[in-house]
């Protein structure tokens, strides 16, 4: 089973205005460096939950169907197409009729819908096909995305752009040698292990 991007994502869960006053900048000096910290303080919470906190389109393939199909990085919004390899080689589309799709779930599922049978497919790698829709929902601004997002999930991110932000070095030296560095109690990881999603 694997998983791709195929739309990415286009916007951030949190404005750089507040990624801003979270760190104290009034000035604007910094801003493509704060924007690339934001990306990759989001993927990095995205990475370590399991979850998409701003919406895409993915690609999960499966090497066949199942009675229940989980489908990573919730939650899920929408299926868009299920798409399998037949007996003949020839890739085909699973009308919805034949599955269920529960979003209510997390992660995410399809199930095969009452009464019905999946198709006969090739025996192959990767056989089948879903794309789908996920990440928590916003009307286009980051505002309006992070209205929708745990509020532990956008502290975390704000701690670790702050992190990356004071500390642009791997490691840190003193005069003494080496900083000891510890980790602040109810930090990052805390924050955000209650939203860890496990595999089903």
């Amino acid at each position: 089973m694997s998983i791709s991007v195929t739309v990415e994502p286009t916007l951030e869960p949190i404005d750089i205005l507040d990624v801003k006053r979270h760190l104290r900048i009034t000035n604007n000096d910094s801003n493509m460096l704060l924007e690339t910290y934001l990306k990759a303080a989001r993927m990095h919470a995205e990475e370590f939950t399991g979850r998409a906190f701003v919406q895409r389109t993915y690609e999960q393939k499966f090497d066949a169907f199942s009675d229940e199909m989980w489908l990573r990085r919730p939650p899920l919004q929408s299926v868009s197409s299920v798409k399998y390899i037949d007996t003949s080689g020839v890739e085909q589309t699973l009308s919805s009729d034949n599955y269920d799709v529960d979003t209510a779930s997390i992660p995410g599922r399809i199930n095969l819908a009452y009464n019905k049978n999946w198709p006969t497919i090739r025996d192959q790698v990767n056989a089948v096909t879903v794309t789908f829709i996920a990440g928590y929902q916003g009307s286009g601004s980051p505002q309006d995305l992070r209205a929708n997002i745990p509020h532990n999930a956008i502290l975390a991110m704000l701690l670790l752009i702050g992190h990356f932000y004071e500390n642009r070095e791997t490691t840190i030296f003193t005069t003494g040698g080496f900083l000891a560095l510890q980790e602040i109690p109810m930090g990052y990881d805390s924050l955000l292990w209650p939203l860890r999603v496990f595999d089903a």
